[in-house]
């Protein structure tokens, strides 16, 4: 508006010998061409200068990212790998934090009680050692132990400081290796634990034989515990 203003006012100074309204129309005129060209160059500078804003912009992006050029970073190594690493190769090595391992054996105490013995409907001779197996004091599993009564008779001879108490509670000692492979190989408990679980025990020489040498005098009572054992 104020370029029109005095676009006007130097048209009517130097056209004097006009008409009033032929001298306004003229300045009108002329400052409407005046102020549209004067707008396409203001636009045009307005143009150019985001443009060098832009292209500075877009080389700062663009700009590469300066970097040490000194030696490249040592690779990250798992910690628990190099102590292992190092452990395997006899070296002593501080552990940089605690680990939390956690041990999924559970350690448990079982203890054997003698039930009674009977005749070993199953065979042609021989006497049925029974024994219960608690773990604490639950129900666990119900066993049972064939001894072939000839060779009993063969191993024992005359020996009449062996009694029956002490040969049962040292044949019953006899299977305890058994008792703990089968725990440990879950083959018991069965599904029904009042079932019976058959042990053999193949060393029935060597029973005799501690019976004969036991000065404690180990002897099974009915309804006591024999011995106990913990399995891992």
């Amino acid at each position: 508006m104020i370029v029109l203003f005095f676009v006007a006012l130097w048209l009517v100074a130097h056209f004097p010998n006009n008409s009033k309204e032929e001298q306004v129309g003229t300045a009108l005129l002329s400052g409407v061409v005046v102020g549209a060209v004067l707008l396409i160059v203001e636009r045009s500078f307005t143009t150019a200068a985001d443009r060098r804003q832009t292209d500075r912009a877009m080389e700062t992006i663009a700009a590469p990212v300066q970097r040490d050029e000194g030696a490249p970073p040592a690779p990250v190594k798992d910690e628990e790998n190099a102590l292992q690493e190092a452990l395997a190769g006899g070296e002593k090595v501080e552990r940089p934090y605690l680990l939390y391992e956690v041990d999924t054996r559970e350690t448990r105490s079982y203890r054997v009680v003698f039930e009674d013995t009977q005749r070993d409907t199953s065979r042609v001779d021989a006497i049925q050692i029974r024994l219960r197996v608690f773990v604490g004091d639950g129900y666990f599993q119900f066993v049972t132990i064939p001894v072939p009564t000839p060779e009993l008779r063969r191993l024992v001879s005359s020996d009449r400081s062996v009694t029956r108490e002490r040969l049962w509670w040292h044949i019953a000692k006899a299977a305890e290796s058994q008792l703990t492979e089968a725990i440990g190989s879950k083959a018991i408990p069965l599904s029904d634990p009042t079932f019976a679980f058959e042990v053999q025990v193949f060393n029935l020489d060597r029973a005799v034989l501690a019976a004969r040498l036991d000065l404690q005098k180990h002897e099974v009572r009915a309804g006591e515990t024999i011995y106990e054992f913990v399995v891992a």
